[in-house]
């Protein structure tokens, strides 16, 4: 017992005599040495507590410094960038979507973008929809994205976007998606889209091999035919056949032209600047989960947008394709 342990070890070190058999002294002498070594290793443990405890605090104060700075810095440019116009249709307008886009036509080509809120709801959540498509076995490989500026010094030598090698269950991708989210805000919850948006500008200029996992041009749709909105016009899987639309003379099925596709995004996930195919319209639905930031630009600023995107991303592109012969 601890009793006998405390004598002995009184003893050895006062260098009195015991009466103890031999066996006895070796094995109170071995839980001395015992009890000493889970002593050292509870006490070691403690410092790497304490030191990983000091760099994890480090590390946030430092995070929270970067992005205090950032948002400093670079709020300016956030805060004067215009809301795209907000549109709220009548359900007789609502009724017929071709001909109601062309009565926004006008005011929305000056921002480029837009946003349709109906007066009806989708009420089973697409979540709901994708479970059910998962008993019929449906999955979906990602792409993966840097999430680091990369630094293009020439026209084919690096491509952001590597294809990921595993599929997903949709509840596989939203488990490791909120797993990244906690590492990096310490929740999964839905944070102010202002907060995700400085953040993702102040991380692409940071550099490192960091990637995010994004499930682009999935065919399917996560509409419910039975629901209010999935049962309305504006139902992507009807929207491309409705009347006076271009797309119902078209004689074979385009995935992401005539039928919809789905998009699974995470934290940071983005999808790069483009026109759409043939210059079409495009129109997204968002079914589920945090808010998503749109970036647009309006037709008639589409040259500007192109030659500062040539300066700036691919500058250093550009001076090696001009060293080598090609025109300016």
């Amino acid at each position: 017992g601890r009793i006998v342990r405390t004598e002995v070890q009184d003893a050895l070190n006062s260098g009195q005599s015991m009466d103890l058999q031999p066996r006895e002294l070796r094995r109170a002498q071995q839980q001395i040495a015992l009890q000493a070594e889970e002593t050292a290793k509870r006490e070691k443990k403690q410092r790497n507590e304490h030191i990983n405890a000091e760099k994890r605090r480090h590390k946030a104060d430092k995070l929270e410094a970067d992005m205090v700075e950032f948002h400093q810095a670079e709020a300016g440019w956030m805060n004067a960038m215009p809301e795209a116009p907000t549109f709220r249709p009548t359900a007789e307008e609502f009724a017929d979507p071709i001909a109601y886009i062309r009565t926004i036509q006008k005011e929305a080509a000056l921002s480029g973008i837009c946003k349709i809120v109906p007066q009806v709801s989708a009420v089973v959540p697409g979540s709901m929809v994708l479970s059910r498509a998962e008993g019929k076995g449906f999955k979906f490989t990602t792409r993966q994205q840097l999430l680091a500026e990369p630094h293009r010094t020439s026209f084919s030598a690096m491509n952001p976007f590597n294809d990921g090698t595993k599929k997903y269950t949709v509840a596989e991708y939203e488990k490791m998606a909120d797993e990244i989210a906690k590492k990096r805000f310490g929740s999964a919850g839905n944070l102010p889209p202002r907060i995700v948006e400085a953040e993702y500008w102040r991380v692409r200029g940071e550099g490192g091999d960091a990637f995010v996992e994004y499930g682009n041009d999935v065919e399917g749709s996560a509409f419910c035919g039975r629901d209010p909105l999935g049962s309305t016009p504006w139902n992507m899987q009807e929207l491309p056949r409705v009347k006076d639309s271009v797309l119902r003379d078209l004689l074979h099925n385009i995935p992401g032209v005539s039928s919809p596709m789905l998009y699974l995004g995470m934290l940071f996930a983005n999808f790069a600047w483009h026109v759409e195919d043939h210059y079409l319209y495009s129109i997204n639905y968002q079914h589920m989960g945090a808010a998503k930031t749109w970036y647009g630009v309006p037709a008639d600023s589409a040259d500007a947008f192109e030659e500062v995107a040539l300066q700036q991303v691919y500058g250093q592109a550009v001076a090696a394709a001009q060293a080598g012969g090609a025109p300016p």
